[in-house]
């Protein structure tokens, strides 16, 4: 989710270089994005709704949902552009179980200073295997 303000310009905001080089760190994190978002089709449906901060148990954190049929996705970032610290965090999505709380056992997840995340609840991988829910990022799914 690109930021209201930012840039397009080949020289700072590319994933690929002016020169056509692909030595930013950007271009292999737009591989992996491209990897999940040709695996997972419920991604390519999915239909965004109103941000909020009332998910998780800090408001330094902000949450998009997305979904497509009985599928979530949430895709964290922090709610200021601009920061650089580390945030912990616990968050509680609807789940077709019920709401849960996330992680389950002890702990709090970590998101890094301008880095998002997208977590997923509901996700069928194959025949009738649901994936209930994961705090760790998708890279494919067969």
């Amino acid at each position: 989710m690109g930021y209201p303000r930012g840039y397009t310009s080949y020289d700072y905001g590319a994933t690929i270089a002016e020169d056509r080089t692909i030595t930013r760190k950007k271009y292999g994190e737009a591989k992996l994005l491209g990897y999940f978002f040709s695996s997972v089709p419920a991604y390519r449906e999915a239909v965004p709704r109103r941000a909020t901060t009332a998910l998780t148990t800090t408001a330094d954190l902000t949450v998009t949902p997305l979904s497509a049929n009985e599928t979530g996705f949430w895709v964290l970032r922090h709610t200021d552009y601009s920061q650089r610290k580390k945030t912990e965090y616990e968050i509680t999505l609807p789940t077709r179980a019920g709401n849960m709380t996330i992680p389950q056992l002890a702990g709090k997840l970590t998101l890094n200073g301008r880095d998002s995340k997208i977590l997923t609840t509901d996700l069928q991988l194959s025949g009738n295997t649901h994936l209930r829910y994961s705090s760790a990022e998708i890279l494919a799914i067969t």
